[in-house]
């Protein structure tokens, strides 16, 4: 059984990790229509 303080770090380090990895996915979903918006009408 690990210790409830490794646990923490765990689910701490799984939290960064997912931030890490969706905060790119948001940028991209919020600035994807300002992109293709313009080739579109072009």
């Amino acid at each position: 059984m690990p210790q409830p303080r490794q646990a923490m770090q765990g689910s701490v380090l799984w939290c960064g990790l997912l931030s890490a990895a969706l905060l790119p996915l948001a940028l991209l979903l919020a600035y994807a229509p300002r992109l293709v918006v313009p080739t579109a009408m072009a």
